[in-house]
């Protein structure tokens, strides 16, 4: 084996490594990112649940209903 040989192997195995710990990088981001978005819509339901739960209202006056009453008579 030739030095010229060695420092190629040298430098083909760290450009493996960089690759190998990029691809790690990006796969952690992305289900970093998708735990959050999880976490973001599992935080949106359970605080926004006390709106039919608590006030007794459906999701049909909720999504398709054009009256706007912040103020409910039942958390008077």
């Amino acid at each position: 084996m030739t030095m010229n040989q060695s420092v190629e192997q040298r430098a083909a195995r760290r450009a493996k490594l960089a690759d190998r710990i990029g691809k790690v990088v990006v796969a952690a981001c992305g289900v970093f990112l998708i735990a959050l978005t999880v976490a973001i819509g599992a935080f949106l339901l359970v605080k926004g649940s006390g709106t039919f739960t608590i006030f007794g209202h459906s999701i049909g006056e909720f999504l398709f209903s054009s009256q706007w009453a912040p103020t409910d008579s039942a958390s008077s």
